[in-house]
């Protein structure tokens, strides 16, 4: 089983973004980064970020292999997010349909016809709470190296 877990935020919203993700693979970390998204950027653009980000990972990561149905799971705590990404909710805003596309393109080129599991989890999923701290992480040294 591999789990990606996402996670994006701004301060405040739009502001400084980030993005972090976590890669578990039957129980172990096997991956997880974060960085700036941008200085003036919503919440939004910074979780479809960290999700592309996390499916750029587990491209490099797993290039050869044959996934299967359900062995992989995209989870985070943006309902909105998930929602637009499953086709429950529309798209309105035109540069999250750019992001939506790129990663609904991004994951047939790495799965195929498998059947991913996109779900969202509340905040107070472990990995959830990794994530984001790691974007908290990333704001607050950026917003100190703009004002020194």
């Amino acid at each position: 089983m591999i789990e990606l877990y996402t996670d994006g935020g701004a301060q405040p919203n739009p502001g400084i973004g980030a993005y972090a993700y976590v890669i578990v693979e039957d129980g172990k970390v096997v991956a997880s980064d974060s960085g700036i998204v941008g200085d003036n950027v919503t919440n939004n653009v910074c979780e479809y970020t960290a999700m592309l980000r996390g499916l750029d990972k587990i491209q490099e990561l797993y290039k050869n292999r044959d996934f299967v149905d359900g062995e992989v799971s995209l989870i985070s705590d943006s309902q909105l997010m998930i929602n637009q990404i499953t086709g429950k909710y529309r798209v309105n805003n035109e540069l999250l349909k750019c992001y939506r596309r790129e990663l609904v393109e991004l994951a047939a080129d790495i799965f195929g016809d498998v059947q991913v599991d996109v779900r969202w989890k509340g905040r107070e999923d472990l990995m959830l709470q990794r994530c984001d701290g790691m974007c908290d992480v990333r704001i607050n040294g950026r917003k100190l190296s703009i004002t020194h």
